[in-house]
Order: C-alpha cells, then sequence, then structure tokens
C-alpha cells in the first residue's frame, strides 16, 4: 500500500457537498487516513473568479501513481467537471500532490505536484496531515515549505466538517 496526498477543491455548486462526495468517490477505492479542515481561498492564478473552499486528504492505495491520477481523473469527469481554461472555475478539483517519497516527471504526470511549495492553498491543509513530510526534491518539510512560500492569497480556516 502506498501513502499519497491529494488536494481537493472546488468554487461551484454547493462546495461541502461537492468535497464530501469526492472524498466518498476517493474511498471506494482506498482509504482516507487523515483529512484536514476545511479552507476558503481566493482563487489563484485566475482571480476574478468565485472563493475556493480546499482541503487535503492523506489516501492509503494500491493504486500506482498513474492509476491514482486516472480515478481523479474519473472522479472530477463524474462529478461534472468541465476544462475550459487553465485555473479556471470549477466544481471539482482534485490534485496528487505526494506518492510516497517518489519523484515523477513526464508527459503525464509530476510528483511532487510542481507548484505545491508556491500556493498557500495547497500547504496550509498538507500543514495539518503531512506538516513533517519531507519533499524529496526540495529536501524540505511542508512546514518550512510554507515559511518560505512567498504566495499572499489568505488561507482561512472555515467552521464546517466534510
Amino acid at each position: 500500500m502506498a501513502i499519497a496526498h491529494i488536494h481537493i477543491g472546488t468554487n461551484q455548486g454547493d462546495l461541502a457537498n461537492n468535497l464530501r462526495t469526492a472524498i466518498d468517490k476517493l474511498r471506494s477505492k482506498g482509504n482516507i487516513l487523515d483529512k484536514s479542515h476545511l479552507y476558503e481561498t481566493e482563487a489563484w492564478g485566475k482571480v476574478d473568479q468565485p472563493n475556493y473552499y480546499n482541503m487535503a486528504v492523506t489516501y492509503e492505495t494500491k493504486l500506482d501513481p498513474y492509476a491514482l491520477l486516472q480515478l481523479v481523473n474519473e472522479i472530477e469527469d463524474e462529478l461534472g467537471r468541465v476544462r475550459k481554461e487553465k485555473w479556471g472555475e470549477r466544481i471539482i478539483d482534485l490534485d496528487v500532490i505526494t506518492y510516497d517519497d517518489k519523484v515523477i516527471s513526464d508527459e503525464k504526470l509530476t510528483i511532487p505536484h510542481k507548484h505545491m511549495a508556491e500556493r498557500n492553498f495547497v500547504l496550509v491543509p498538507m500543514i495539518e496531515i503531512a506538516g513533517e513530510w519531507i519533499h524529496p526534491v526540495k529536501d524540505k518539510t511542508i512546514d518550512e515549505l510554507y515559511i518560505e512560500c512567498l504566495d499572499t492569497c489568505d488561507v482561512i480556516l472555515i467552521d464546517k466538517t466534510i
């Protein structure tokens, strides 16, 4: 079994329900070992859109990294994600952030996620569930990456349970 960290975000429809449904679908193929609190964040990259709800989960899986990528893409499709524009609004977004201590970089998949260290909305939920995880390329913990992150977007704790 492998341990992966998956980031989940949404900014369309019933945000809490979108996250809950994505987690339920992940559970059908593996185990959720831990999950962060829920956070509201500004959009990143393309800012003229509604705020997002974001969270992260620790996921135990028998799937290899490429099969896990396929699973998260299938979940996005099942929940109605439409890919219109880069960093645009979305009903659901699932990103494989880590997969054990593997480093993969090809046309299909980059693990650890190539933008994780640049985004507070990824780092803050990850601190909760994997703050001491060491990035195998940068040789820094999630906590250290957050301290060094230049992102100025606010990440606000939401008082909701998913």
